[in-house]
């Protein structure tokens, strides 16, 4: 054993001095490059492919978010629509013999029957209800739990003819309803619209009906929307004038999104307006955030839905770190099983090796290799000891016949010595 270990040393020693390289480093040198490039790859692979999965997942959530909250305010303002066409033309039926006050009850009962009109009234055209009156326009609101009535705006000072709804319902046709963009009242600190439905006689237009709308619920149905840690959303008539946003005072001065003093957030404003629904993205004072947004039909006003981007790459950067770390344990785990197969193959060929070295000098005392393997190694190694045996057994049959061939040639010179000795004796 001593000896074996002694040539071992002394072969490795001589392969340093030449300087050849061992098979483990041979291994380490060819395989674990391509192991870290693979292992690099399939990181980077698989980051992007979970980049993009969480992105559309995220993009679907949001458009699911929108959808859903676009639905549910259209749903009431659709309400409110119906309300009013059903108003004017209870009107356009009954106006040439009903008094006001019988149009007061069905209006009130109107007003309180729903959550967001806070007040309605009928528009008559110049002496359509009454000869003798060029403006024919009473209000009723709600005062708390009461209906009150007014004329304060039938009178040529407010001069219903030229304001919005009423332009506006006179181009309408008649079983429609418009819904005004949003605007600011003063008097009650609250975001307001005007739903107008015209009035027809004989197919002749003759004045409108309108309702107020406080959008006080739509406001608590957009500020309630949260999605993730931070993600909010905000409001947008449909040209581009704030209804709901975190900022409030952006509300009560009318500011509109592409007058917005942060200049990347009226550029985005601009892709929402332009668009129906989509993505697009601003920076904010320390943040970048995607701009997620959809159209409400009907209104054309702008659901939309703020998230910081660096929420949104979280998961993905986790994600990430992650990969690497697996990938840095793969590596190791890989450089340590090639480091022990080249062990392996090291230990054996020196075996190998060691073993051929002694036949290849004459000695045939040395045991055979242990050949128990069924790869290449353990089948070369099988063939070694093959030879070993062959060429024992040849030389071994040498060496019994060269003793035998020299007993011979003892005995004949013995022989050889007694007949001389003999002759000898005989010329004696």
């Amino acid at each position: 054993m001593g000896n074996d270990k002694t040539k071992k040393q002394t072969g490795q020693t001589q392969a340093k001095k030449k300087g050849g390289m061992g098979i483990r480093g041979q291994m380490l040198i060819k395989l674990l490059p391509t192991v870290v490039i693979a292992t690099i790859i399939l990181t980077v692979v698989s980051a992007i492919n979970s980049k993009n999965t969480i992105n559309n997942e995220i993009q679907n959530t949001m458009k699911s978010e929108l959808q859903s909250n676009s639905n549910e305010i259209n749903a009431d303002l659709e309400i409110v629509r119906s309300q009013a066409i059903n108003l004017a033309r209870e009107v356009s039926i009954y106006y040439k013999s009903t008094p006001m006050d019988v149009f007061k009850i069905s209006f009130s009962s109107a007003i309180k029957s729903s959550s967001i009109i806070n007040g309605a009234g009928i528009w008559f055209e110049p002496n359509a209800y009454n000869a003798a009156e060029r403006y024919m326009g009473p209000y009723w609101y709600k005062d708390g739990d009461n209906i009150v009535e007014t004329w304060e705006y039938s009178n040529a000072e407010y001069d219903y003819f030229s304001q919005e709804y009423y332009t506006n319902a006179a181009k309408m046709k008649e079983g429609t309803a418009e819904i005004t963009d949003p605007y600011y009242d003063e008097s009650s600190k609250t975001v307001m619209a005007t739903c107008s439905a015209p009035i027809f006689s004989n197919g002749q237009y003759i004045g409108c009906v309108t309702c107020d709308i406080s959008l006080d619920t739509m406001v608590d149905i957009v500020s309630s929307i949260k999605v993730g840690e931070n993600g909010t959303a905000m409001l947008l008539a449909s040209d581009g004038t704030y209804i709901y946003t975190d900022d409030n005072e952006k509300v009560q001065n009318g500011v509109n999104i592409k007058d917005d003093e942060n200049a990347s957030l009226a550029k985005a404003g601009e892709d929402v307006l332009a668009n129906e629904s989509g993505l697009t993205e601003y920076k904010g004072d320390s943040e970048t955030y995607n701009l997620y947004y959809a159209t409400i039909p009907g209104v054309n006003w702008k659901l939309m839905i703020k998230m910081p981007l660096s929420e949104i790459n979280a998961p993905v950067q986790k994600l990430t770190i992650i990969l690497i770390i697996v990938a840095a344990i793969a590596v190791i785990v890989c450089a340590i099983v090639i480091i022990l197969i080249a062990n392996s193959l090291s230990k054996t060929l020196n075996r190998v090796k060691a073993f051929a070295g002694d036949l290849a000098k004459g000695d045939f005392t040395v045991d055979k290799i242990n050949a128990k393997g069924k790869d290449e190694l353990g089948l070369m190694s099988g063939s070694l000891n093959e030879m070993y045996e062959s060429n024992r057994d040849v030389i071994s049959r040498i060496s019994t016949g060269s003793a035998n061939v020299n007993d011979s040639s003892q005995r004949m010179n013995q022989v050889a010595t007694e007949l001389s000795e003999k002759f000898g004796d005989i010329h004696d």
